[in-house]
């Protein structure tokens, strides 16, 4: 909802997706999205100094199955924990 589309393009077999967010002040200027077909491939931001951060993403699993165990916070030692569930 805070961001508004620019440009759609197709490249190299890819959807690039232009967006720029409706309000002023924010930490981009601009965010790019590179789909293969229904998986995203690459984000890119371009922060309000110009610089750019771009993540592409590799052998990615879509709706695989996950262990539970990979979601079970244990406190280390020593730390004391703020707020959260009671």
């Amino acid at each position: 909802d805070g961001f508004e589309v620019v440009e759609v393009v197709e490249e190299a077999g890819l959807t690039l997706i232009a967006l720029r967010p409706k309000l002023d002040g924010g930490d981009f200027s601009i965010v790019r999205l590179a789909f293969d077909g229904a998986r995203l491939a690459r984000m890119e931001f371009v922060d309000g100094l110009d610089q750019t951060t771009a993540i592409e993403f590799f052998d990615v699993e879509i709706n695989s199955e996950l262990d539970d165990a990979l979601f079970r916070f244990e406190v280390p030692r020593g730390v004391n924990v703020l707020g959260g569930a009671r």
